[in-house]
């Protein structure tokens, strides 16, 4: 049972509040768009999936698979461990088509990993793929021992020859699935598209805040493209770019247009969260202004933290799982929300810290709906992101605010600072 089906209950004795607070007052219809689940990290198979282009009818799906949580059998004591797993994909022409344009599938067996052997399997699928403004492909993989299906959908631009997924990234002769890096990383480029061009570098050094409460009435900080700096990059096959101390890059064939490929810097802990400054401006959600101040002022900054979930855990035990589930979760969002900002930075993320996992969510073309509590019941919360237009990102959306989510928030909030949000196992 998720937190937050314990929270309603206790919501619920303010009930006359609750009936004017929790409501949108806008109907959804859960046939318009498609259920998406949240990892859960028992049983998750961590799977990455990068769609390159290879010219203006091909695209190639390369894919990454983790075989830690994989179950691995074997028939008799005579013979080795082996995970069986079903590879798949469909590529349709939007989040809820039932029309496919190309579809393939392969079956793997893989035999447990030795000591000193790589943890993941590798490999692509090549896709007839039209220039198109906008696709979806459905990328799933099913562990047969388990009988356990896992999804990694992904969205399809092909717009022109200048979006990103007409690049590859590799690192260390490794291809790279995510464009996230450290500084001085040194990435090589490839495009097969675009070799020989040159490519304008735009180099965005602000660092982003976090995201405001889902009642602010505040106007957000509006992403602008306005480059701190720009130099240019010859594509050939020695093409290394060595990636700054912040921020990100965002490289384009043309000043024409903002279509491009981004590259991004975080700190050497992402996606978790081990740098303490960090640590203390992600729990910025569940403190209040002068806790948030004293400890981003401490002399012993560390101290400060563990001072703050001790207060609110009661016990060393207690605050252990609170911090561990917290940063847990601020894990799990850089993991699924991260776009040209940190996952936890973002309104999706706030909410998937704070409130925990939804009951349910859907998720279409233009925006993705969560719930809290049955859909049906006056008391659940529904929260709606729409996705923005954004240069760096397909992974932006953006929360639609509203003053009837500020009696939920504080309750949710307060049930943190009592020690009291129920703890997952």
């Amino acid at each position: 049972m998720s937190a937050f089906k314990h929270i309603v209950y206790f919501c619920a004795l303010s009930c006359m509040v609750m009936q004017n607070s929790c409501k949108t007052g806008q109907s959804y219809n859960s046939k318009q768009a498609k259920n998406v689940s949240f990892s859960n990290d028992k049983d998750l198979v961590e799977m990455d999936v990068r769609a390159y282009h290879l010219n203006d009818s091909m695209t190639k799906i390369f894919y990454r698979i983790s075989t830690e949580n994989l179950m691995f059998k074997r028939v008799d004591t005579s013979q080795v461990f082996f995970a069986n797993i079903h590879v798949a994909c469909k590529l349709i022409p939007d989040i809820n088509s039932r029309t496919i344009i190309d579809s393939t599938s392969t079956g793997i067996e893989i035999k447990f990993p030795e000591p000193g052997e790589r943890k993941y399997i590798e490999s692509n699928f090549v896709l007839k793929v039209k220039p198109t403004a906008y696709g979806y492909l459905d990328f799933w993989m099913i562990d047969k021992n388990k009988n356990l299906k896992h999804t990694n959908p992904i969205s399809i631009n092909k717009t022109n020859e200048s979006v990103a997924q007409y690049y590859l990234t590799y690192q260390n002769g490794a291809l790279v699935y995510k464009n996230t890096f450290f500084k001085t990383d040194e990435i090589k480029i490839e495009s097969k598209v675009n070799a020989g061009k040159t490519l304008y570098v735009d180099c965005f050094l602000k660092d982003f805040g976090l995201a405001l409460p889902p009642f602010s009435v505040v106007k957000t900080d509006d992403l602008k493209y306005i480059p701190d700096s720009t130099f240019s990059l010859n594509l050939n096959t020695n093409s290394i770019l060595k990636m700054a101390s912040k921020g990100f890059y965002h490289l384009k064939t043309s000043n024409e247009s903002f279509d491009g490929l981004s590259l991004f810097t975080f700190e050497k802990s992402y996606p978790g969260v081990s740098d303490i400054d960090e640590m203390i401006k992600s729990t910025r959600y569940i403190m209040n202004k002068s806790e948030f101040d004293a400890c981003i002022n401490s002399t012993d900054k560390k101290q400060s933290i563990d001072n703050f979930w001790l207060a609110i855990g009661g016990s060393n035990e207690r605050a252990k799982e609170l911090l561990r589930k917290y940063y847990g979760r601020v894990k799990s969002a850089n993991k699924q929300f991260t776009s040209y900002l940190q996952g936890w930075k973002t309104d999706r993320g706030m909410i998937s810290i704070v409130f925990g996992e939804p009951t349910n969510s859907y998720k279409s073309k233009t925006e993705e709906i969560w719930f809290y509590g049955v859909e049906s019941d006056i008391n659940s919360i529904k929260f709606i992101f729409k996705k923005t237009d954004n240069p760096f990102s397909e992974n932006d959306f953006i929360l639609q605010r509203s003053s009837i989510y500020q009696t939920p928030w504080y309750d949710v909030v307060d049930f943190w600072r009592q020690g009291r949000i129920l703890l997952e196992k």
